[in-house]
C-alpha cells in the first residue's frame, strides 16, 4: 500500500469514526439502528408508504429484519399497515416521534455544516449521492433527489453514513478480526511517508481516537498480546507509555488497508483519494471536533 492510499484510508476511517461518535450519545444513541432508519425512511419524500421489501432495498438490509422491524413498530403504534398492497405508513404518533428524530440529526449535521464551505457541501453532498445512487438500487430512479437540500439533507446523510459504515466494520472485522477502533489505533500509528517511522504517546492516541484512557490502556495490551504492537516507557515521562507498530502490525493495516480502499473505490471511484476529497475531508475532521466537543459541553 503506497503512502497516498494509507493517507487517504486514515482521514475516510477518522471521519466516519468521529461521526460515528456523534451518533452514540443522546437522542440519537441509536440512529444505525433498523429501527430508527425505517421511520427516517418513512419521511422522505416519496417514501411515506414503503412495502417491506422497499425498505429493505433502501437500506441494505434483508428482507425478514425490515418485516420483523416493522411489526415492532406497528405494536409500538408507530407505523400501519394498510391493505391490500401491504404499505407501511407513520401513525400520527410515529410521525411525532419522527420528529423528534430529524431535529436531532439537523442539530449535528448542522453544527458539521457550519464550519464548511458551500463547495465543501457540494463535495460531500456528492458522496452522499454516490453511496444512495448504485445501480440496481432503490433510489437508482430518483436521480433528482438533492442530498444537500436543507429540508432532508441530513437524513440523506444518514442513510447513506450508516451502509457505508456497516461495510466498514464488516471489511474490518473480516480483514483484521476486530473492530474499526482497534484498526485506528494501529494505523495512527502507521508511517504515512515512505521513510521513518511513528511513534505516539497514550495521551496522543487518546485524543486522536477521541476515547478514554482506560480504552487506550486496554487495547494497547490486547493489540500487544497479538504482536501488532509494542509499548515502551517515556523518557520525558515517568508515568507516560510510547506505542510503537511492530512487522505484524504494519502487515495488518497494509493487507486491511487495501480492502478498505477497495471499498472506497466501490463507493466514490476515483474521486475517493483525490486532493479536492483529501482537502474536503481534513476540514470535515476539524468540524466533527467542533461538533463533539459543542455537544460534550451540552451533556
Amino acid at each position: 500500500m503506497d503512502c497516498s492510499k494509507a493517507h487517504a484510508v486514515t482521514l475516510w476511517c477518522a471521519v466516519l469514526a468521529k461521526a460515528y461518535r456523534g451518533f452514540s450519545q443522546g437522542a440519537l444513541k441509536d440512529a444505525l439502528s433498523t429501527r430508527f432508519r425505517i421511520i427516517i425512511q418513512l419521511t422522505l419524500p416519496g417514501c411515506a408508504r414503503l412495502r417491506p421489501m422497499d425498505l429493505s432495498r433502501a437500506l441494505a438490509i434483508k428482507p425478514d429484519d425490515a418485516r420483523a422491524t416493522l411489526e415492532s413498530l406497528e405494536d409500538q403504534g408507530l407505523v400501519t399497515c394498510s391493505a391490500p398492497d401491504g404499505c407501511y405508513e407513520l401513525t400520527e404518533r410515529g410521525k411525532d416521534e419522527a420528529a423528534n428524530y430529524v431535529a436531532e440529526l439537523d442539530g449535528f449535521f448542522g453544527l458539521c455544516a457550519s464550519a464548511l464551505s458551500d463547495e465543501d457541501k457540494r463535495v460531500l453532498a456528492g458522496f452522499v449521492r454516490s453511496v444512495l445512487l448504485v445501480p440496481g438500487g432503490f433510489y437508482s430512479h430518483k436521480q433528482d433527489i438533492d442530498c444537500s437540500d436543507p429540508e432532508c439533507g441530513s437524513r440523506y446523510c444518514l442513510l447513506a453514513y450508516a451502509q457505508v459504515f456497516q461495510v466498514f466494520v464488516t471489511t474490518v472485522k473480516r480483514s483484521a478480526g476486530f473492530s474499526v477502533t482497534d484498526f485506528r489505533f494501529l494505523l495512527e500509528l502507521y508511517p504515512k511517508k515512505r521513510f521513518g517511522e511513528k511513534i505516539h504517546r497514550a495521551k496522543d492516541m487518546v485524543r486522536f481516537l477521541r476515547t478514554g484512557r482506560a480504552y487506550v490502556a486496554t487495547a494497547s495490551v490486547r493489540l500487544e498480546e497479538r504482536g501488532f504492537i509494542s509499548r515502551h516507557s517515556d523518557e520525558k515521562d515517568a508515568r507516560g507509555v510510547l506505542f510503537k507498530l511492530e512487522p505484524a502490525g504494519f502487515l495488518c493495516v497494509q493487507d486491511t488497508s487495501e480492502d478498505i480502499y477497495t471499498v472506497l473505490v466501490a463507493f466514490y471511484g476515483d474521486t475517493c483519494d483525490s486532493r479536492v476529497t483529501l482537502d474536503v475531508l481534513k476540514r470535515l475532521l476539524v468540524a466533527e471536533d467542533a461538533a463533539l466537543e459543542h455537544l460534550a459541553r451540552q451533556r
